[in-house]
């Protein structure tokens, strides 16, 4: 190779280098930057939400009309999908801020306003487990083995069920794909999604919300395979067996 062309091929990879560099570097701050940069403080009167890069916005309590957990990962950069929403409003706009705080049930408990000795009171705005009796509540909470509850018609059985997946989720840590809510009617089960969908907010689409049978058709489309080979091996063994007879 001629020493112009090594020269060539340099001037080559240097120009590749700057070009993936100016791209892919300026993408690598944004997301990791606010990771770094992004300050959630609760002071007397207002939430401080601070990203050094971007700005602060300042939250006041009395402009908050609801703090949820939820799974939304349109909030600020985090490596974790368990997130706070803060619905609020602004010269009569209703806002959302979605925020992502390490430590985020201590945050959401404390999320009320500071006291004179600088110590938190205890999350003012109602918890979602807030508007249920003192039975549905323990159905809720009660996580460590099977559950059986007896109730007639319209006494809340359904709204245990979503709180409890809420529940499992928002508290217990438990992923929505390893939940399953099953039901007897095509009706109940779309109830109960719809229920679950608005309780659970994002990631509730990855919750099994369905019927006996549609729950039984999903299992054996998925391994249907496994279920062809074990008929060809029974299938085999019976010829086998047939012809030493």
């Amino acid at each position: 190779m001629s020493e112009k062309m090594k020269i060539f091929q340099k001037i080559q990879y240097v120009t590749v280098g700057i070009a993936f560099a100016s791209i892919v570097l300026p993408l690598i701050l944004l997301i990791f930057i606010p990771l770094v940069f992004m300050r959630y403080t609760l002071y007397n009167d207002y939430i401080l939400v601070q990203c050094y890069i971007f700005g602060t916005e300042r939250i006041p309590y009395e402009s908050i009309t609801n703090i949820k957990k939820t799974w939304n990962p349109l909030s600020s950069a985090a490596l974790s999908l368990r997130r706070i929403q803060i619905d609020y409003t602004v010269n009569g706009r209703h806002e959302i801020m979605l925020i992502s705080p390490i430590k985020r049930d201590q945050f959401f408990k404390r999320s009320g306003k500071k006291n004179g000795n600088s110590e938190h009171k205890e999350g003012e705005f109602m918890s979602i487990y807030d508007t249920l009796n003192k039975e549905q509540r323990e159905a809720v909470y009660h996580t460590e083995g099977p559950l059986l509850i007896l109730a007639g018609a319209g006494s809340g059985k359904t709204r245990v069920l979503t709180h409890r997946i809420a529940y499992l989720i928002d508290e217990k840590g438990v992923n929505p794909w390893n939940i399953l809510a099953i039901t007897f009617t095509n009706k109940a089960a779309g109830e109960m999604r719809e229920r679950v969908d608005q309780i659970v907010g994002f990631g509730s689409e990855s919750i099994w919300v369905s019927t006996f049978h549609s729950t039984c058709v999903r299992i054996l489309r998925r391994h249907i395979d496994l279920l062809w080979n074990t008929i060809l091996a029974l299938r085999f063994m019976m010829q086998m067996i047939k012809r030493r007879l």
